[in-house]
């Protein structure tokens, strides 16, 4: 689940660990539109002992959670074919709450979650392949489970916009997962 400052400079500040399965929430990206229906922002623990400050969605269908694969669908990132593919368009109104209390558009929105839950990922991956003095045309990043088309293709991208010369970096996700 997505955690967020709402007090001075309002921003995703990590995602996770704690995960809509173990709050008990549905995926907000998976449900039907009319049941985002006057969506708002609501922090929330999702467990005793949680600081409040992981982020769901009330609105007339019920309480969501806003994850990962939220943002991931609603850039367009998850292909048609994976098991994680939610419809765009019902993904950009289910950020739409989280994008107004940050201030910014819903794809900054989106990218702003991506960024904060690939971050630990990324520094692992960075260190395996200079800690191997791997090269990086070797590097191919495969993941596995229902984050894997959020989490996979975004680090992927992420090496090759920020690592000069390691833009050759690949990324492939498939998510076999049996829920999401």
């Amino acid at each position: 689940m997505v955690r967020v400052r709402l007090d001075g400079s309002r921003a995703v500040t990590h995602v996770g660990p704690r995960s809509a399965h173990i709050a008990g929430l549905p995926y907000a990206c998976y449900a039907e539109p009319g049941q985002l229906g006057g969506a708002r922002l609501v922090q929330v623990a999702p467990l005793e002992g949680d600081p409040a400050d992981y982020v769901a969605i009330e609105a007339a269908g019920g309480r969501f959670a806003v994850t990962m694969t939220c943002a991931a669908n609603a850039l367009g990132l998850v292909p048609e074919t994976d098991y994680a593919r939610a419809d765009p368009a019902t993904s950009r109104l289910a950020l739409q709450p989280l994008a107004d209390a940050i201030g910014v558009d819903v794809e900054t929105a989106a990218r702003q979650v991506l960024a904060a839950g690939a971050g630990p990922v990324l520094a692992v991956v960075e260190k395996m392949i200079d800690d191997y003095r791997l090269p990086d045309e070797s590097a191919v990043l495969i993941g596995g489970g229902g984050g894997a088309a959020s989490v996979t293709p975004f680090v992927g991208a992420s090496r090759s916009t920020t690592g000069g010369s390691r833009s050759t970096a690949r990324s492939s996700a498939r998510s076999a997962s049996p829920s999401p």
